[in-house]
């Protein structure tokens, strides 16, 4: 009779392995999206216009969770934020003009004025990209887990590596 004999038991500690590696980049993942999302803050609050500091203190970070994973909100609560970020049309409300006065002493009366843009958000993003892809690159810090994971007991030794090679 013919027959066919594999050894799977090298399968329960590639398991462990994974398992360990899965909660390292839990707790990690947490911490970088902390850290990232108070970079991100830092470098808006940067680019933001300073006249009064309102805006640029008003940039917050809020910690959330979606699909399970940990992120970071950064936003503003002041209404004119994105006014500021994008320019736009601004229209008297509550009276039939707007009326405000120039640096030089002029006053200006008029139905509505446009806002320029002054962005700072995307540019910030854009500027820091490289520091942000390093930053989230960091939970899977590599010489961490490492050192955490025990190698396979198996007859070659060897232990699938997470880019589908083996150590």
């Amino acid at each position: 009779m013919a027959g066919f004999s594999a050894d799977f038991s090298c399968l329960s500690q590639m398991s462990r392995d994974i398992q360990k590696i899965g909660a390292g980049v839990k707790k990690n993942e947490a911490v970088v999206a902390k850290l990232m999302g108070n970079e991100y803050k830092n470098d808006v609050q940067a680019l933001i216009p300073y006249k009064h500091g309102d805006l640029r203190r008003s940039v917050h970070v809020e910690p959330s969770e979606e699909d399970g994973h940990p992120i970071s909100l950064v936003g503003s609560n002041k209404v004119y934020a994105r006014q500021r970020e994008y320019g736009g049309v601004i229209k008297a409300k509550n009276a039939p003009y707007l009326v405000f006065q120039l640096e030089d002493g002029t006053w200006i009366k008029t139905k509505q004025v446009y806002q320029h843009p002054q962005p700072a958000w995307r540019p910030a993003f854009d500027r820091n990209r490289v520091k942000y892809e390093r930053m989230a690159k960091s939970v899977f810090n590599r010489e961490d887990w490492e050192s955490d994971l025990a190698v396979a007991e198996t007859a070659s030794g060897l232990r699938p590596d997470l880019t589908g090679g083996y150590l």
